[in-house]
């Protein structure tokens, strides 16, 4: 491969590397050319987060070479990787909580100017980035009081307000609507017109790469299998790279009876931590062998009702009801036992216990009831058994149940956190946020599968997604959601994926 071409900003030549005796990468070469944006794209822990982890210094390589501009470099820390124009925005925010989107933008900038001057020149740089991007962000407010789509969104901007040359973007769009995506993409394209810069990002949406990217580079347990312009490629040719094989794309949906209303809310109201309404008067009800889709877009109320329903935020007006008992004041113990199964938003930063082992974070919500415990004793030999079947069964790729959860790719600790809401045997309804997000086409697909079995099975499940193919493909019921109200509730057979986007955005039908 060539390291020397005038337009090629970095070459990366037979990187590999190993996790304890696990290879994440094998021989990977790729290169990077200025005014071209290059997908990555692979099967959940194909690598790719690894090899990124490595261009940007969180990790070393164990074998390879790094050249950027033809020349070799070693890049040892991430402030190296930033100092020779390299920034990377995460899968998952590394924002600090405490601080608002300009404090996080200014950690990154030289202080020798002054704190406050560097505060101002912060915060008009992300105000004129985000209207550059379409973005309305709350600039002022800590990150922790954010959502998790609007999180992603300062990290993409802050990164854009830098002197760089190489953007590398983990999964940028997993929290974002297909309108929020398109936003995004025809910003960095125009970004890539007015300044000297090469963009790397990796996704599972194969739609993203189709219709944005330049260059696709395919990994497979570790190793290239596919590296070629998009002009090449098929949408066929990336199944087979992603998967080795070709995949059944049918959904086998199994008739339900639908039955008792399993959840019931009423004229509910809620204000954040900021004292903002951002839920009002919502009504809705959810039946056993039902899935009723929550749509809406960044800031719409819907992630703060999941919350709600689960006893995380408190209602300031309305009624719950789940199985015919009030939770309106619940704590989320009651309401996990009453058969209340949730998959959250950002799940492997709230849902998962990092140093836990894979076995420990399987038990979260049932180490204290039957078979697992008796007498407030814990039977490991049956936890352990259970979860080497969770484990085959969602396909957890990982050393050992007893290994941490940190060491999982986000993909991985995503699949365990649906393995153990899913394998719950009490479960009659389920709160589902995004419940593939970071997951690849096949995964995805067996997880829509497993969703309609549940439903078959008498589970009411209430989806709340920004894919909004999966709202359409799995919902009987789509309720949109504008501005913290409900814009209109529709029979999932009526609307077209075109109309929902319209009444996220409008509110009206």
């Amino acid at each position: 491969m060539a390291v020397g071409n005038s337009d090629v900003l970095l070459v990366a030549k037979n990187i590999s590397k190993s996790f304890f005796g696990v290879v994440a990468n094998r021989s990977v070469s790729l290169q990077l050319k200025e005014g071209r944006m290059h997908a990555l794209i692979g099967e959940n822990g194909a690598g790719k987060t690894t090899f990124m982890n490595i261009l940007m210094g969180y990790y070393q390589p164990d074998e390879g070479q790094i050249f950027i501009r033809g020349d070799p470099v070693s890049i040892s820390t991430p402030r190296d990787a930033i100092n020779k124009g390299m920034m990377m925005v995460h899968q998952h925010s590394s924002l600090i909580g405490s601080l608002n989107a300009i404090k996080n933008l200014v950690l990154l900038r030289d202080f020798s100017g002054g704190f406050v001057p560097q505060l101002v020149r912060a915060g008009k740089a992300l105000a004129d980035k985000e209207k550059d991007i379409g973005y309305e962000l709350d600039l002022e407010s800590s990150i922790d009081s954010l959502a998790y789509e609007e999180r992603q969104k300062i990290e993409i901007v802050r990164t854009l307000c830098c002197n760089i040359n190489l953007l590398i973007l983990d999964e940028p769009t997993s929290m974002l609507t297909p309108q929020e995506a398109d936003q995004l993409y025809k910003a960095l394209r125009l970004l890539l017109t007015k300044r000297d810069l090469a963009i790397l990002y990796s996704t599972h949406k194969l739609d993203e790469v189709l219709n944005y990217a330049d260059e696709v580079t395919v990994l497979r347990k570790g190793s290239v299998v596919l590296s070629k312009p998009i002009t090449q490629i098929t949408q066929t040719d990336l199944v087979i790279g992603v998967a080795g094989e070709e995949i059944d794309f049918s959904l086998q949906n199994p008739k339900s009876t639908i039955s008792d209303t399993v959840l019931s809310i009423k004229n509910l109201s809620h204000k954040n931590d900021n004292g903002k309404c951002v839920l009002r008067d919502i009504s809705l009800s959810v039946k056993r062998g039902e899935i009723v889709g929550l749509a809406g877009c960044s800031m719409s109320g819907k992630l703060e009702l999941a919350e709600v329903i689960m006893g995380l935020r408190k209602a300031t007006k309305g009624v719950i009801e789940i199985n015919n008992i009030t939770t309106t004041k619940s704590s989320s113990k009651t309401i996990i036992r009453l058969g209340v199964g949730y998959v959250p938003p950002g799940a492997n930063f709230v849902a998962l216990i990092p140093d836990f082992t894979v076995a420990e974070n399987l038990m979260l919500t049932q180490y204290d009831v039957e078979p697992f415990s008796h007498k407030n004793i814990l039977r490991l030999n049956i936890m352990k058994d259970h979860a080497e079947g969770c484990v085959k069964k969602f396909d957890v790729k990982t050393v050992s149940v007893d290994a941490p959860a940190k060491l999982l790719s986000g993909g991985n600790m995503q699949k365990l956190i649906v393995a153990r809401e899913f394998s719950r045997k009490d479960i009659n309804l389920l709160i589902l946020v995004n419940p593939t997000a970071g997951l690849d086409i096949s995964t995805t697909y067996k997880i829509w599968q497993r969703i309609l079995e549940l439903k078959g099975q008498g589970v009411g499940i209430v989806l709340i997604s920004e894919d909004l193919n999966e709202i359409k493909k799995l919902c009987d019921t789509i309720i949109i959601f504008f501005e913290g109200s409900v814009a209109g509730s529709f029979p999932a057979a009526r609307l077209g994926i075109n109309e929902i986007g319209s009444i996220m955005l409008t509110g009206k039908d």
